[in-house]
């Protein structure tokens, strides 16, 4: 998906596509602004993610999934310490997301033919 194939062509990164997404997650957030605040900071700063925002205890996340992965967010925030509260229909939804992004990765992974 990276670097490309000289008999296939260049691939999907070196052809710039991005692939926006957009995501809510509900966290159980410490009481202090001063956790969600680092947190917030960290996630701007992973290669991918474009805006990371907390608004009343829910993440507003934006990336580009050619970069980075809801499951990779998802596991970054837990190393954290912090806890993404879902119910079964949130772990069925976000199962069937990550399901969904692993077959658009798997389709660009195959290199483009250059024209």
């Amino acid at each position: 998906m990276y670097i490309g194939d000289p008999k296939q062509g260049k691939s999907a990164k070196q052809h710039g596509i991005k692939v926006h997404k957009k995501r809510n997650l509900n966290l159980e957030l410490p009481n202090n602004n001063e956790s969600a605040s680092l947190l917030v900071q960290a996630l701007n700063s992973l290669m991918g993610v474009t805006e990371a925002k907390i608004n009343q205890g829910q993440l507003e996340i934006e990336y580009d999934l050619v970069e980075v992965s809801l499951e990779e967010i998802e596991a970054f925030i837990k190393s954290t310490g912090i806890h993404i509260e879902q119910s079964w229909l949130d772990k069925i939804h976000d199962s069937f997301i990550h399901y969904n992004e692993e077959g658009q990765l798997g389709n660009l992974g195959h290199p483009y033919k250059d024209n």
